[in-house]
């Protein structure tokens, strides 16, 4: 997952997940989405990735990793995540919990939620406009 992401490869990013596949977010509001194929997924992680090159993303850090089986084939995964930028210092840290499932071909993610919205936000507000 995170080496994916680390190389901006948004085909590699959505195969980890299955679909249809639930992410909820607090950007100030709860939001919950529903995604319902890869090709609905496609804009929203290229968006992503755009955000994560225009704050000068470099890679991530896994800070804190809690897993719990719930059955042998289903976990739950929290992580708190840091961002790291091209000069190697911390850009922000986030945390994320994600619903994992054995459809007995590997593991995907079958739900997300996370609290970076607003982090990313300002992050990318803090940055000088482009012309």
């Amino acid at each position: 997952y995170r080496i994916a992401f680390e190389a901006f490869d948004v085909r590699a990013i959505l195969e980890l997940f299955s679909y249809p596949c639930q992410i909820t977010s607090d950007g100030g509001r709860i939001s919950v989405i529903s995604v319902p194929t890869r090709d609905v997924w496609l804009p929203q992680i290229e968006r992503l990735m755009g955000a994560y090159r225009s704050i000068g993303v470099r890679s991530a850090e896994v800070l804190e990793l809690r897993t719990t089986e719930l059955t042998p084939l289903l976990a739950q995964a929290d992580v708190r995540w840091r961002l790291v930028g091209e000069d190697g210092g911390a850009l922000y840290d986030f945390e994320a919990a994600y619903t994992l499932a054995d459809f007995g071909d590997g593991v995907l993610i079958t739900a997300i939620a996370h609290n970076e919205t607003p982090r990313l936000r300002a992050l990318l507000r803090s940055q000088p406009r482009k012309m």
